[in-house]
This record gives C-alpha cells, sequence and structure tokens, in this order.
C-alpha cells in the first residue's frame, strides 16, 4: 500500500498560537481522529468508466466492505451528488474525473478491537486485496477543528452602523484594491466558495450575494443549513464580497457557502473532501480554505490537483503557530498558500513561513469585516490574509473567466511587492492593481 497518510486540519482564527513541536515530528497519534472511522479510496476498473456502472461500482465495493466486517457510512460521490448519479447527468465527466484522479470515497465505520489504526488499515487493505480490489489509500479521518473560539461581545472595538470603508482603508491600500478597481469591482457570475463554518446569510452586507441553492452543509449538523454559527465563516465570506456599510476585495460576487465545519467548530477530513468536490462541481472560479494541518494527506492533495484542472483556483492559509514551516492544505502544489503582514507590511509574528514555500503575504492583523448578526469584528490571523488573496483571485476571474488556475496564480505570485526574503515572505505582498493590469493588458 502506499506509504500512511494523514491530515489533521484546524482552522487559524482569531487567536494565535505558540508550540515547541516541530511538523516534521507530528504522527497519528499527535492528532485527533474520529474514532472508528476511516477514509477508504478504491481504484476504478482497468477500462473505459461510463457513467452506467457508477451505482454498480459503488453497491460492489459496499457489499465487500460490509462483508470484511467493516461498514460503509458515506459515499462521497454519492453525498456530493445527492444520490442523482445516471446516465443524463451533467456531472458524467467530472465524475469520470474524480474517480480517475481521487478513486472510489467512502466513510467506513469500523468496531474498535483495541488493535492500532495502523493494524486496522493493514487489515483491511489485505481483506479488500483478498477481495480483488485495488486500495487506492486507506486513511483516518481527522478532526476539523477551530484553533479557538470567538468569545462574547466584549470582543467587538465597535459596532458601527454609518460606513466603515476608512476601518478596513490601510489593509485594501496596502493591496491596492481602490486602483484596482478602476480595472474590475468584481462580477455577479463569479463564484467564490467559502469553505469554513458556513455563512451568515441574513447579514445585510451579505444576503444579496449569498447563492443558497448552491450552498450545502456536510457536518453532522442540521444537513439542509449552512447557516455560520460561530463567526469564522462570516468574518472570511466579507472580506472576499461584501456591500453597503463595508466593503470586500470584490465588491460584486456570488458566495457559494460551504459548511465543512459545524457549529461548535469541528469537521472532518472527509467533510473537506466533500466540501471541495461540491464546490468544483458547482463550477465555482475560486475556494478560499483558511484552514491548516500539518500532515500530508493523498486524498486531499487529489481532490485539490483535481479542482485546479478544472479552473478553480484553490487558496488557503500557511498557519498561525509562528513556525518555520507551513502546513496543509496551503502547502499542496496545487494550491496558493498565504501568509500574513501587519500594516507595517511586516510578517505577522504568528505567521507560518519556511518549508514548504509561502506563496504570497497579505494583510491579516486586526482585519475589519462582517460578523454573526449583522455586526463587525476585528480578527487576525492567516484566516483573514487568506480571502484578500482569495478575492483579488475572484478579480482575476472577472476579468479573464476563461483563464487557467494555474496562469493566475503565477500572476498573483509575479505581481506581488517584495516584502522581504522569500523564505519568509515568498514572492511578496500581493498587488491586485497590477495582478489586473497584467490579465487585462492594460
Amino acid at each position: 500500500m502506499k506509504k500512511f497518510l494523514s491530515l489533521f486540519m484546524i482552522v487559524v482564527v482569531l487567536t494565535t498560537l505558540s508550540t515547541s513541536v516541530s511538523a516534521d515530528k507530528f504522527s497519528m497519534k499527535d492528532s485527533k481522529v474520529v474514532e472508528g472511522e476511516l477514509i477508504v479510496s478504491i481504484e476504478k476498473p482497468v477500462g473505459k468508466y461510463s457513467i452506467q456502472s457508477f451505482d454498480n461500482q459503488v453497491e460492489k465495493h459496499t457489499d465487500t466492505l460490509n462483508e470484511t466486517g467493516f461498514e460503509v457510512k458515506d459515499s462521497l460521490l454519492s453525498s456530493v451528488f445527492d444520490g442523482e448519479v445516471t446516465i443524463s447527468s451533467k456531472n458524467n465527466d467530472f465524475i469520470s474525473e474524480v474517480i480517475e484522479e481521487v478513486g472510489y470515497i467512502y466513510l467506513v465505520k469500523y468496531e474498535d478491537t483495541g488493535e492500532s489504526i495502523e493494524k486496522v488499515i493493514q487489515r483491511l487493505e489485505d481483506k479488500l486485496t483478498e477481495k480483488g480490489l485495488k486500495v487506492k489509500l486507506i486513511e483516518p479521518n481527522y478532526v476539523v477543528k477551530m484553533d479557538g473560539q470567538i468569545d462574547s461581545l466584549q470582543d467587538f472595538r465597535s459596532i458601527r452602523t454609518e460606513k466603515i470603508h476608512e476601518d478596513q482603508a490601510w489593509h485594501y491600500e496596502m493591496i491596492n484594491i481602490p486602483k484596482a478597481w478602476e480595472i474590475s469591482s468584481g462580477n455577479r457570475n463569479v463564484k467564490m466558495a467559502v469553505l469554513d463554518t458556513g455563512i451568515d446569510y441574513n447579514h445585510k452586507n451579505l444576503k444579496n450575494y449569498v447563492n443558497k441553492s448552491l450552498g450545502k452543509n456536510f457536518t453532522s449538523n442540521d444537513t439542509s443549513d449552512f447557516m455560520d454559527r460561530q463567526g469564522h465563516g462570516t468574518h472570511v465570506a466579507g472580506t472576499i464580497a461584501s456591500y453597503g456599510e463595508i466593503s470586500g476585495v470584490m465588491q460584486e460576487a456570488t458566495l457559494v457557502p460551504v459548511k465543512v465545519l459545524g457549529d461548535n467548530g469541528s469537521g472532518s477530513t472527509y467533510n473537506i473532501m466533500q466540501g471541495l468536490i461540491h464546490a468544483t462541481n458547482e463550477d465555482v472560479d475560486v475556494v478560499n480554505m483558511s484552514i491548516r494541518g500539518w500532515n500530508y494527506s493523498e486524498g486531499m492533495d487529489n481532490a485539490c490537483r483535481t479542482a485546479e484542472s478544472r479552473g478553480v483556483i484553490v487558496v488557503a492559509a500557511t498557519g498561525n503557530d509562528s513556525m518555520s514551516q507551513i502546513g496543509y492544505p496551503a502547502r499542496y502544489d496545487s494550491v496558493l498558500s498565504v501568509g500574513a503582514v501587519d500594516s507595517s507590511g511586516r510578517r505577522a509574528s504568528f505567521s507560518n513561513y519556511g518549508e514548504g514555500g509561502v506563496g504570497v503575504m497579505a494583510p491579516g492583523v486586526d482585519i475589519y469585516s462582517t460578523f454573526l448578526n449583522n455586526k463587525y469584528m476585528y480578527m487576525s490571523g492567516t484566516s483573514m490574509a487568506t480571502p484578500h488573496v482569495a478575492g483579488v483571485a475572484g478579480l482575476i476571474k472577472s476579468v479573464n473567466r476563461n483563464i487557467s488556475a494555474s496562469k493566475a496564480k503565477e500572476i498573483i505570485k509575479n505581481t506581488a511587492n517584495y516584502a522581504g526574503d522569500q523564505y519568509e515572505y515568498g514572492s511578496g505582498i500581493v498587488d491586485a492593481y497590477k495582478a489586473l493590469e497584467a490579465v487585462s493588458g492594460h
């Protein structure tokens, strides 16, 4: 079997972290897993895939897994496509590509027998191989959780009802947003997916931009509801695109809420994969993932590469650990990683850097944006820097919808302003105007 792979993903939020543990020392025992669950990927059979065979393969895999004493709790593609996979499905090509790149993914449940998780995985792989199935990967379903909690109203420095653009002035001016708006301020046809705690779709500065028909919840909370009750996702969304009292980097866009973290800030690797595949299937232009983990996951890597191949620009945070190495998913080659700077353009003390490669930097200290119940909040973190870059990626898509994800990322990095050594600052601080100028030919 391919090397044991895992992903412990956590969202970078208001508080910064300190740790003396280096990333290369993280292992399964250092990370929390969803007890009794594994993510299993089975490769497609030799020969051309056809949509007619999808249900047959899922049924075969499910029966085989159940026969081995493991229970199939969920099929990723079935859950993403609501079980409506038919010969007339508009998603035929995409399903085929996902199966080719990611495999048939299942969330599998097993009973605790006292074995180590490594032994359980090996036992399952041996049984599936005996049954004639080719295993692509087996991974734990790692817990996704918040790095901290947003407290009560005393955390608000101000709750304002008048125009508050001045509270965002320094970070938008730093990345040349006002000048970029002379070329494009956004477009409602550009779809921006926020993989997070959901979005407060009733917020007066967001509700006209949130597309509820495209939103989805992949957590254990009410599966029909992708409302944000934690606040993190709403803050991120407001920086990407908002209107009225404040403004996002984009003054026009479509926000797609993809809830992969529950109301308590917890989710799992499986949730993230579901959310990413769903967003890609809905033809979003940009995916924002303000999350951070330490361990490589082949499943997530494959999902990110599949998204990029479909033209989706995936942007993720480097992490808030003051460490000289960045985390995942920012570390994947197909993802644009974002670190945080303060109002002086210096790397924020909490912002991870170095090993793994920082892509670009963006403002991430005392960022003012939307919060729950028509309120606003200052927050700090690489989580707050990432949506600035996602917004710039959205502006690029507003100018050229047909640009490839790899080309867009290349432009963002090549037009960034030097801020310091590449080890700490990557290509520099993102410059929205220079990026749009490069795309539009102005």
